[in-house]
């Protein structure tokens, strides 16, 4: 199911995928954080990144974002 989120006068729906030579992750559905009143944050992200990267993730492999400030945020970072 898909849950509208409020984003200004639209709604919007954010998803994490990973894509990598010869694979790729389901659709990860972000979850707002209850902690704010609307939108993602970088805890938001963190639960994304739980439920779609770490299953898939094996050491050595080259993980790389951009410079959102979810992607950035220091407790993303640690």
């Amino acid at each position: 199911m898909v849950e509208a989120v409020p984003k200004g006068r639209d709604i919007s729906q954010m998803f994490w995928a990973g894509v990598w030579l010869g694979g790729r992750t389901g659709l990860i559905q972000m979850e707002v954080d209850p902690a704010i009143t609307s939108g993602y944050n970088a805890q938001s992200y963190i639960w994304a990144l739980e439920k779609g990267l770490l299953p898939v993730y094996q050491l050595g492999l080259v993980f790389q974002q951009d410079n959102a400030l979810i992607h950035t945020a220091r407790i993303t970072r640690s």
